[in-house]
């Protein structure tokens, strides 16, 4: 599944609409006008989460379980390659 960093959002700005995973936080970087979140599942996956870095953005203490909701048309599921074995 495909989910653009700035359409994944905390689920108290998102309140119970669409999907929702939870995620470890690890770490943040500012990026001039944004801060991007960096993000664990506990199937290892790396998200990361685009979020306007003003009074709003979340003070996240590290290994903080959090979370995270998109709307549905906000994912795209992409294939699996397909493995031929001889």
């Amino acid at each position: 599944m495909s989910i653009r960093p700035e359409k994944l959002s905390f689920t108290e700005r998102l309140g119970n609409t669409g999907n929702q995973v939870m995620a470890r936080f690890i770490t943040r970087h500012y990026v001039g006008e944004y801060i991007r979140y960096h993000f664990e599942t506990a199937g290892g996956s790396e998200l990361v989460v685009k979020n306007m870095n003003d009074s709003s953005a979340p003070q996240l203490s590290a290994h903080q379980e959090v979370a995270l909701a998109w709307l549905p048309q906000d994912s795209q599921a992409l294939d699996c390659p397909v493995v031929k074995t001889p």
